[in-house]
């Protein structure tokens, strides 16, 4: 059979789309997808392959043929080891399953809802925080609960010591991460700093992160108790034939799930204030069931149970802005698409952010529809065209510890709070390792007390004002 390969935008020679890729990582792929369908050529500098979009793609990658698409080759090929180490994403099987099998304790759904109580206080201590009528970047303040929770349910411990220090070498490494052109400078035997960073270095940045985990780790060692954190159970951590991580794979993994954890969970809570500001029918409906199932309480495991329309509302915001907006793998054996051709050793796209804007799945795929997600709804999605948190083998292994955060943290802010957005700002996307606010969000929280029920909506509506920016 002959070779076909799949359509393609406009190259240079040498760079391939490097070009408009860098410069509109988000809207460029959703219109190639739009011109060129469901199979599109890829061409970055060197690396060639194709980007697969919609649930059977989608299912071919992540379930029915998972081990044809490797996660090393590219890491290797990059040249950022240096920054992953051997965390679990950024491994293959054998010692993926491995991996993951040891660290899943950790996430099991007891240990999740012991952390909620941690998620509770640390929410409870910010919006004590927070003075009425004075405006505040909702994305930076998500950031910083993260962070907190991150590291009292991963290392039981107040980063408060730590947190500058640990918190500015993560965002070193995210914003590393983010760019294959600052990946590239990471690789140099000397401290250059990051083009545009804050944190300085990036090997300044990852030994920061050694320094704190380093001592985390040994002192967990140490004790040799369980304190009730992720740290003590890898430390604990015994797989079948008795072998347990070295501190370096658990400094790996702690990295991996911290970055990746506390990020998650940060984007996603930023982006769901931002559409909830914008659609006060949507907010005033879901303060209703608040109010309804809780009377004012902070939510236990229980009663997030109790919440449906809560997590319809999570489940749409992840929709529309998905933590991870692609995901690449490599090709170990060649195989045919749609009648297109990929070859062994070309990477292999998907990407959640188109899925989820298909419109022959997703209705009007833009607009902000919770009730997509209601389960007598005929907008359902079939399987594997909804995946904010992947699928298969590989899904994201903190995906209910990030559910429980974010419907923890909108059930105790909503019916304390009015969030009304500042107006006259750009609200903008930038796709670094995840789906963030490229300037923050700016909001302005207003006591939700003494508000009649009927005049909810009518206030949320008020300050509706700031500029989005392009899908």
């Amino acid at each position: 059979m002959a070779t076909r390969l799949p359509p393609h935008p406009p190259r240079l020679p040498g760079v391939g789309t490097l070009f408009p890729s860098m410069r509109d990582p988000i809207g460029y792929p959703i219109r190639n997808y739009r011109r060129y369908g469901e199979v599109v050529g890829v061409h970055l500098l060197n690396v060639h392959g194709a980007a697969l979009y919609g649930p059977a793609a989608n299912r071919y990658i992540l379930v029915d043929n998972v081990e044809n698409f490797l996660v090393e080759p590219l890491v290797d090929r990059l040249g950022v080891r240096l920054l992953v180490g051997e965390g679990v994403l950024f491994i293959d099987d054998p010692r993926h399953r491995k991996q993951r099998r040891l660290i899943m304790p950790a996430f099991h759904r007891k240990r999740i809802e012991n952390y909620q109580e941690v998620m509770r206080r640390e929410t409870e201590v910010m919006l004590d925080s927070w003075t009425p009528g004075v405006a505040l970047d909702v994305a930076a303040e998500m950031r910083r609960l993260a962070l907190v929770i991150a590291g009292r349910t991963l290392f039981s411990m107040d980063l408060g010591g730590n947190a500058n220090e640990l918190g500015v070498a993560v965002a070193t490494l995210v914003g590393t991460l983010g760019s294959v052109f600052n990946a590239t400078l990471a690789r140099v035997p000397f401290n250059l700093p990051l083009l545009g960073g804050r944190g300085g270095s990036v090997r300044a940045g990852l030994a920061r992160i050694d320094r704190v985990l380093g001592a985390i780790i040994a002192e967990h060692e140490r004790e040799g108790t369980d304190t009730g954190d992720v740290v003590s159970m890898l430390v604990a951590a015994r797989d079948e034939d008795g072998s347990r991580l070295s501190p370096k794979q658990i400094r790996d993994h702690l990295l991996t799930l911290f970055v990746a954890g506390h990020e998650t969970s940060a984007n996603a809570l930023a982006w769901t204030f931002y559409l909830l500001a914008q659609h006060p029918d949507i907010t005033a409906r879901l303060l209703s069931e608040l109010d309804r199932e809780l009377h004012g309480a902070a939510p236990t495991p229980a009663d997030l149970e109790r919440l449906p329309y809560l997590e319809q509302v999570i489940k749409e915001s992840l929709r529309l802005y998905p933590p991870a907006p692609s995901a690449v793998r490599t090709a170990r054996e060649g195989f045919e698409w749609q009648g297109y051709t990929i070859r062994a050793g070309e990477v292999v796209f998907y990407s959640p952010y188109i899925s989820h804007r298909m419109p022959h799945i997703f209705p009007e795929p833009e607009t902000f529809r919770p009730e997509r997600f209601a389960p007598d709804s005929p907008e359902n999605p079939p399987p594997y065209a909804y995946i904010p948190f992947a699928a298969g083998p590989r899904s994201c292994i903190g995906a209910p510890f990030a559910m429980m955060e974010i419907k923890t943290v909108l059930a105790m802010t909503l019916p304390r709070f009015r969030m009304d957005l500042v107006r006259g700002q750009r609200v903008d996307q930038a796709m670094r390792l995840t789906l963030q606010p490229k300037y923050g969000i700016q909001m302005i929280p207003q006591p939700q007390d003494g508000q009649p029920e009927r005049s909810r909506a009518r206030v949320l509506g008020n300050a509706v004002g700031a500029t989005p920016g392009p899908p």
